[in-house]
């Protein structure tokens, strides 16, 4: 609990120095809140950040290119109508 009298939620950080470390944030964070912040996990390893980053690039890149293929075959399937009717 925070210093708001309500659970403090838990995230998890996808920054370059922390990613996958969960850690706990008041509530209200977004809105001023009471400040509460603590880890739930301890530090990590520079081997296990590094495999950890470079796994959420991939994971970025990958969804990306999924996205720019989505809107290529919304596309192709516009001109196919127009060219069917």
């Amino acid at each position: 609990m925070c210093d708001c009298r309500v659970k403090a939620a838990q995230w998890i950080s996808w920054s370059p120095d922390n990613p996958g470390r969960r850690y706990f944030k008041c509530h209200n964070a977004r809105e001023g809140g009471c400040g509460f912040y603590a880890w739930y996990d301890g530090p990590t390893t520079t081997f296990i950040r590094e495999v950890l980053n470079d796994l959420r690039d991939a994971v970025w890149s990958a969804r990306r290119e999924k996205e720019g293929l989505v809107l290529a075959i919304q596309e192709e399937r516009t001109m196919l109508k127009e060219l069917l009717c």
